[in-house]
């Protein structure tokens, strides 16, 4: 069985705070209690919270984004957690 999460995001104003921390904790146990796989694709920001709790980089993704006025390198990864 597989999971894959389209999103997950906490607010600017709400980051550092612990939520992150507080969902991916009840997250991954939910997941191991199912033995349940799980893909996602994490910013940069975010690619730390998710190796804390065993997620794994398979790759990475690096858009051009200049043709959009974007001159800031955007890379995000993709990454896996097995279940347990």
């Amino acid at each position: 069985m597989g999971v894959e999460v389209e999103s997950l995001a906490i607010t600017p104003e709400h980051q550092r705070k612990g939520l992150g921390t507080a969902l991916l904790k009840e997250f991954t146990k939910k997941l191991d209690e199912q033995r349940a796989g799980c893909f996602l694709r994490a910013s940069s920001v975010g690619k730390g919270l998710y190796e804390k709790f065993g997620w794994r980089v398979l790759g990475e993704h690096r858009p051009d984004l200049s043709e959009w006025g974007y001159s800031k390198e955007y890379v995000s990864y993709y990454m896996r957690r097995d279940g347990k």
